[in-house]
């Protein structure tokens, strides 16, 4: 893995550039868009919306990815230094559990944010049941799997790693890669959370150093919706308050917001 990253090591997308990943991904988008089509075309609708997004998903990737490869091998030849994209630095079990447990539990502080939003569109309630909802393997292999390559790689090992090579503060760095984070989200449902995810996961690169850390750590937070998405209990469930008792809930968020913040100092 180390090795296929390290292709990249020569670009440093500064604000504009990593602008551009975007248009690119947008570019990506509507291939994998014209994908489903073909496979609700040739198979019908229910194929393309169990199968469709196992190919649209890496796909809407396969653009950027060829353009910051084209970039860092031109940047390489004309002598620039390269910024490593690290796959090493993974400190170990405790530093593995430690991360999900964080992960886990700014998922569950955010949720009184969510909860200040109107109720989600049904058009859009229905598109999130068919993602956490429908076959989990394909589930677990779209979320669970690419999704942690693929955006890891995008928002913190290009985005965040060149906007600190090409001179940006970290704090800036962070923010920006989590702000690409949310907006690949597209809706504010998902774009909120995303952003605060992304800060962590931006933090946490920052500190170690290591993809292989927040790319664990966003495979625990899209596993943990999946699992609760075949749950029958919490299939109807937007956010946890709506099954625990209010003084429960609220007793674990003061607990679970105090130890975020310790985790953060001990890193800081």
């Amino acid at each position: 893995m180390n090795k296929i990253l390290s292709y990249f090591n020569y670009y440093k997308p500064g604000v504009g550039q990593s602008l551009g990943l975007i248009g690119w991904l947008l570019v990506g988008a509507v291939l994998g868009n014209a994908v489903v089509l073909f496979i609700q075309m040739v198979f019908g609708s229910e194929a393309a919306l169990a199968y469709g997004t196992v190919f649209s998903y890496p796909l809407m990737f396969v653009p950027a990815v060829i353009y910051a490869f084209h970039k860092s091998a031109a940047a390489r030849k004309s002598g620039e230094d390269g910024a490593e994209v690290d796959w090493h630095g993974f400190p170990g079990f405790r530093m593995g559990l430690e991360a999900i447990a964080v992960t886990l539990a700014v998922g569950f502080v955010v949720e009184p944010l969510q909860m200040l939003l109107p109720d989600i569109p049904d058009r859009l309630k229905a598109l999130f049941d068919n993602i956490t909802g429908g076959n989990i393997i394909i589930d677990l292999l779209c979320a669970a799997v690419m999704a942690p390559l693929l955006e890891e790689w995008l928002c913190r090992g290009m985005i965040m790693r060149g906007l600190i090579a090409s001179g940006k503060s970290p704090l800036f760095a962070i923010i920006f890669s989590a702000f690409i984070f949310a907006l690949i989200h597209v809706n504010p449902w998902q774009a909120i959370p995303a952003f605060l995810l992304g800060c962590l996961f931006g933090f946490v690169y920052y500190r170690t150093g290591s993809l292989k850390i927040t790319m664990l750590m966003h495979c625990a937070n899209n596993t943990a919706a999946i699992i609760l998405g075949h749950i029958d209990r919490f299939k109807d469930v937007t956010n946890l308050y709506e099954v625990i008792d209010p003084l429960t809930y609220w007793i674990l968020f003061v607990v679970i917001l105090f130890g975020v913040g310790l985790f953060i100092k001990s890193y800081r």
